[in-house]
């Protein structure tokens, strides 16, 4: 099963913040406000046996609140939501290595989804068997 991580993480943030829009890129004129710009800044992967992987994603999502001129009392509640509520995307991955600055009136949340990848091998055993013999009867 292939997961859209970025699509998990955009159903997480719809559940604390409902109210808010959701982009995955830049948008031509601008963003509706408030919302998050999710962005996959990297990609890490380590082998381990049988062809399996651990893969390390790391996402960076940049709160763009709707109080442009006052932003700082958004800000905080939304900090303090995110500590509070993003931990875990439902039934898939932990949120790992949570870290959320406040800058230029934006809030910047960095961390990473660790994932281990199992190798499905979908190819037959074995098949067919050809097999040529009988029983043994009494003694024969």
């Amino acid at each position: 099963m292939i997961v859209d991580i970025t699509g998990e993480i955009i159903n997480k943030l719809y559940k604390i913040a409902p109210n808010s829009n959701f982009y995955r890129d830049n948008v031509k004129g601008g963003f509706k406000q408030p919302a998050f710009l999710i962005n996959l800044v990297s990609m890490s992967l380590q082998k381990q046996f049988f062809k399996n992987q651990d893969r390390t994603y790391y996402y960076q999502v940049i709160y763009m609140p709707e109080d442009e001129d006052n932003p700082s009392t958004e800000l905080l509640a939304m900090n303090n939501l995110i500590m509070d509520n993003f931990d875990v995307l439902d039934d898939f991955a932990l949120i790992k290595d949570l870290d959320i600055k406040s800058r230029e009136n934006l809030l910047y949340i960095d961390f990473n989804v660790p994932v281990r990848a199992d190798y499905v091998d979908k190819d037959a055993k074995q098949g067919s068997l050809k097999y040529q013999g009988g029983l043994k009867e009494d003694g024969q």
